[in-house]
């Protein structure tokens, strides 16, 4: 990713631009203790990211300056329309992420047509596929909320509903009934969380053939898309995304995101594990214990997923 000069670059990584020349190549040498950099005249190339983060607003620069790098590169080619919707899965893919993670009908192939997954308890590629919504979720929310903060986007969370003539942006009472509809259906079924259900691949159709039986049954819904209502604020910033590296940062992004799950399996400490019952689904506070099977088995599903 090419960066116009060291005041672009402090701003791309939430850096505060230091005046004179020894307090910038100072600042310059702990920047690089993050971020490989390539200087060519006043520009920078932008090449790696590095795994070790000296404090917590490294770590967040780790995931958070590459994901806005390719939503803005995206979000300029969207510039003729300052107002537009995505949807998640549309923003995995920007992130050069597989939909597999998103979308379970993809993932129900995946499984059905590979013979190493097959032989993997249901629940444990659930499990990493949990972890990996989970860490790209908030990946996706940090980002979002970080243009915000920098006055270069609005944005809220909303859905399009699909009808068997037209589709629309849903209005706040849709949104109520929607999400009234999707707790009521959770209830019926017996659980308390969504996370409940999301470890069990049958349990979780079942869920949504449910809801989207209510949708289509009450209301005429075909099918209800979660989305986010981009509004684009600073067009001018925008250009300065417009060159960007974007496979190589993809694939940067992606190799940190695995290699995060990949640790947290070796150090058995995966949040969910402590939070959900295989057996019932029920959320509970004590720790599963992860054998090295089932790390091994893991693994495997990070590598197929990923």
């Amino acid at each position: 990713m090419e960066v116009k000069n060291y005041k672009k670059l402090c701003e791309l990584i939430e850096e505060e631009v230091k005046v004179g020349t020894h307090s910038r190549e100072a600042h310059l040498k702990t920047i690089e203790q993050y971020v490989k950099l390539k200087k060519i005249g006043r520009k920078f190339i932008v090449r790696e990211i590095y795994e070790v983060a000296k404090s917590k607003k490294d770590k967040r620069c780790k995931y958070l300056c590459f994901s806005k790098a390719l939503l803005l590169h995206y979000f300029y080619y969207k510039k003729y329309s300052n107002e537009f919707t995505i949807s998640r899965s549309e923003i995995y893919n920007i992130l050069g992420l597989p939909s597999v993670i998103y979308r379970r009908n993809k993932l129900k192939s995946l499984i059905n047509n590979d013979i190493e997954l097959q032989q993997t308890q249901s629940f444990l590629i659930y499990m990493v596929l949990l972890q990996l919504r989970k860490k790209v979720n908030l990946i996706i929310e940090g980002t979002l909320k970080n243009l915000v903060k920098e006055k270069l986007i609005s944005y809220e969370e909303t859905y399009i509903i699909h009808t068997e003539k037209n589709s629309h942006l849903a209005t706040y009472e849709e949104r109520e009934i929607i999400s009234k509809i999707k707790d009521d259906v959770l209830k019926e079924m017996g659980y308390k969380s969504l996370y409940s259900i999301m470890i069990n691949p049958s349990r979780y159709d079942k869920y949504w053939d449910e809801v989207n039986a209510v949708y289509e049954l009450k209301y005429g819904w075909t099918f209800v898309a979660e989305v986010f209502k981009i509004n684009l604020l600073n067009l001018e910033i925008l250009s300065l995304y417009k060159d960007v590296d974007s496979t190589n940062i993809k694939n940067i992004l992606c190799d940190e995101i695995k290699n995060n799950i990949q640790k947290s399996i070796e150090n058995k400490s995966m949040d969910l594990l402590s939070l959900v019952d295989t057996d019932t689904g029920e959320i509970k506070y004590d720790k599963f214990i992860i054998t090295e099977n089932d790390a091994n088995d893991m693994k495997v599903a990070l590598r197929k997923l990923l």
